[in-house]
């Protein structure tokens, strides 16, 4: 998590324009998309009907879009390390147990 939010920091004024309220409706569903695809290539499942893998899925995958474009639109919020460790925490929720 850490790599990935030190990259879009390094990228941030083009992740800026992205996420502006005018280039939000094009940009967020494929980046969403994205997210889903790399985050299912990469969480380790652990005993989980994949139903339901699915569904967190999807779920974490919009989480972790908003969480990016919130820790963008808000640069003096919390620190790479800290979002990174909070974000993890949280997807360690998902992927740990089953539901």
């Amino acid at each position: 998590m850490t790599l990935i939010f030190s990259y879009f920091d390094s990228k941030h004024e083009l992740f800026e324009i992205l996420f502006n309220n005018e280039n939000e409706k094009y940009f967020l569903p494929p980046f969403q998309v994205k997210i889903k695809e790399i985050l299912d290539d990469t969480l380790s499942w652990t005993n989980k009907d994949v139903l339901y893998q699915q569904v967190d899925l999807i779920f974490i995958s919009s989480a972790l879009a908003s969480a990016i474009k919130w820790w963008l639109q808000n640069p003096n919020s919390l620190s790479i390390q800290q979002i990174a460790s909070h974000v993890t925490e949280l997807f360690a929720r998902f992927t740990e147990k089953p539901h």
